[in-house]
């Protein structure tokens, strides 16, 4: 696929609505597949809900792109205040279907996610990606987010595998 300047689609970004539910929920549930059995994906899987319980939660945002009237991605975001760093946007979840990347879904919700993060007033926005999930990485290092802190963590108690230390 090319982007969306040489193929003259450009996806709309808006709000979800109650219509939206469906798509985004299913597109939630292929995202959550494909990020089972990935490293840090059950991780991410067991902390964070399906985005159908994230639709009933007030302070979350819900947006989606659109191409041709059909729902083709979605992002979910909220704020934090922080005593140290003030009003942070974190992006939680970006989705684009696999038909419909490279031509700049991804980019369009990102795009008015930092559109709308300063419209509220936020001085940061942070996004999240698993590790090795370079598709993910380029989007935002597109849209000039960039990693600050990368956390690495083992379980200590419980099932674990145990991978040798390198050198």
């Amino acid at each position: 696929m090319s982007d969306s300047s040489s193929s003259g689609v450009a996806p709309l970004v808006r709000l979800a609505i109650e219509s939206d539910r469906s798509a985004v929920c299913a597109m939630d549930r292929r995202g959550r597949e494909k990020a089972a059995g990935t490293r840090g994906g059950d991780g991410w899987i067991a902390e964070h809900p399906p985005i159908d319980e994230l639709l009933e939660k007030s302070g979350t945002r819900i947006l989606v792109a659109e191409l041709a009237g059909v729902v083709v991605g979605f992002s979910s975001s909220f704020d934090n205040v922080e005593d140290t760093r003030g009003r942070v946007c974190c992006v939680e979840r970006v989705y684009v279907e696999e038909e419909a990347r490279e031509v700049g879904c991804g980019d369009a919700l990102l795009a008015q996610e930092i559109s709308g993060a300063l419209v509220r007033g936020c001085e940061i926005i942070e996004a999240q990606s698993l590790p090795g999930d370079r598709e993910t990485k380029n989007l935002y290092e597109r849209a000039g987010i960039t990693a600050r802190l990368i956390t690495v963590s083992k379980r200590l108690s419980g099932p674990s595998i145990e991978v040798p230390a390198s050198r």
